[in-house]
């Protein structure tokens, strides 16, 4: 603090020279996007599937819907494999994507994972304009300052766009260094410590309560979608969140059980999630973490395939003019080493451009915390601090501005040197579909408002040795 402003902290020499060591002058293993191999493909303009006959026999792959695991048929030629897919197509019985097998001869030559829009069911909204749909893109262990120093293609994306378009929370603070409390504060506005935090590989004391937020929308006639990259068979992800882990029961009863906790979570669908486990499971894997160098599957990028779904899914809404609400978390950056994250940049900057051309979408960038692995965070005080430290963008386009008014927007650009959270974010998107949102006696010691980020924060209180606290959020503000 700085004559009670917040100024930004200087990364002492040391750190700066073990950041080039670690991580500017060392490359991540990378995806071999020359080795992708496509056999059946979608053409948006036609809403048709063609395929080669380049494979002596097929087989395609889809989630079963008794057990959620990939059943597999068998097809002798191209003309049967592409009329089935085109069945699928037109009666929307599919998850989103077919996984298609190449044989030549006997032998497996390569699998295609091929995405397929959504059959929309349309819903009636609470009012005769279409609602602003709300486009959030999670990026797991990646802070502030490591999205800047190791996706320079992204960072000039957002550079790129018009200077009204772009909003940067450049304060924001986590709540913890680990993700379930952070999601927990964005979706249900749940903060609470005097709670001692669980063990790693326990089960969270209570769900992911993320009805409280898709509920709000749902109830609007929203749509809602969660995307992860994690395999919903194994001990991570939404499964566990929801507290609908059980590895002692039969596939089909963990299904089940994980199909009701998406239910009462408001989770209308997780659509390409469902492929992570055979994607992982190729690479012999059962989760992103640690000893994956990339998660690569056909020659592309994992995230690669989750953001093009998103682009399908957004498309199909359009056309129907459905409202959504879809989120979708990415592990790249959980890694290490931290040098995983690089690959984001072939990818990120293509979707934060196409973000700008939702007319009618909110987009919301950010991250959760920063890495707590490797000798960066756990050597040094500037590591430590980074763990506290992620970002938010947003990216509002033409349209999406002249909805929310001068007001809304002059509030946003004001916060941007503010110092805030996810709870601050939390009643910004409620408040969006909820008149009255209310923020309970707990938090407002917190100075937390119930429209969000729509409204002026209160300044920072000026707090000795607050920067650097690991046990709370640094959001503390004076009353106004």
């Amino acid at each position: 603090m700085e004559n009670g402003k917040c100024i930004p902290h200087n990364v002492s020499a040391d750190a700066l020279r073990l950041i080039d060591d670690l991580f500017l002058f060392q490359e991540p293993e990378r995806c071999q996007p020359e080795l992708f191999k496509e056999v059946c493909r979608l053409s948006p303009r036609i809403h048709a599937i063609t395929c080669d006959n380049m494979c002596k026999s097929y087989k395609i792959g889809l989630i079963r819907e008794q057990n959620g695991t990939t059943h597999w048929r068998r097809f002798i030629n191209s003309q049967r494999a592409e009329a089935f897919l085109n069945r699928l197509l037109a009666n929307g019985n599919h998850r989103g994507f077919a996984f298609v097998d190449c044989f030549v001869r006997q032998e497996q030559t390569f699998t295609q994972l091929l995405l397929l829009p959504p059959v929309v069911e349309e819903k009636r909204v609470a009012s005769d304009e279409v609602p602003l749909s709300i486009n959030i893109v999670f990026l797991d262990s990646l802070s502030r300052a490591h999205f800047k120093r190791m996706l320079p293609e992204s960072v000039k994306a957002l550079q790129s766009l018009e200077k009204s378009s772009l909003v940067d929370f450049r304060l924001v603070q986590s709540v913890k260094h680990r993700t379930y409390e952070n999601v927990q504060a964005l979706f249900a506005g749940k903060l609470d410590f005097t709670l001692n935090p669980f063990g790693v590989y326990d089960l969270p004391p209570e769900p992911l309560h993320l009805e409280v937020l898709f509920g709000a929308y749902r109830r609007r006639g929203y749509h809602t979608l969660w995307l992860e990259d994690l395999c919903w068979q194994w001990e991570w992800g939404l499964v566990k969140d929801l507290l609908a882990l059980d590895a002692e029961l039969p596939m089909a009863d963990r299904w089940r059980r994980f199909q009701a906790a998406l239910e009462r979570a408001e989770v209308e669908r997780v659509d390409l999630s469902l492929a992570s486990c055979h994607v992982l499971k190729s690479l012999n894997a059962k989760d992103p973490f640690g000893k994956v160098p990339v998660v690569c599957f056909n020659g592309k990028l994992g995230d690669e395939y989750f953001l093009d779904y998103l682009h399908l899914y957004h498309g199909a809404m359009a056309a129907k003019r459905q409202p959504y609400i879809s989120f979708f978390m990415s592990n790249t950056a959980h890694d290490p080493s931290g040098l995983r994250a690089k690959n984001l940049d072939s990818v990120l900057p293509k979707f934060i451009r196409s973000a700008d051309r939702l007319s009618n979408t909110l987009t919301i960038l950010l991250s959760d915390h920063g890495n707590s692995y490797g000798p960066y965070p756990e050597d040094t005080v500037d590591g430590k601090l980074e763990l506290y430290h992620p970002f938010v963008f947003v990216v509002i386009p033409d349209q999406v501005r002249a909805r929310l008014g001068p007001a809304k927007m002059d509030a946003l650009r004001g916060n941007q040197d503010r110092l805030v959270s996810f709870l601050d974010l939390h009643y910004t998107l409620l408040s969006l579909v909820d008149p009255k949102p209310v923020v309970p006696p707990e938090h407002r010691q917190f100075r937390v408002n119930e429209r969000g980020l729509w409204q002026p924060v209160p300044e920072p209180l000026h707090l000795p040795g607050l920067r650097g606290a690991t046990h709370q959020p640094l959001v503390l503000r004076s009353a106004r």
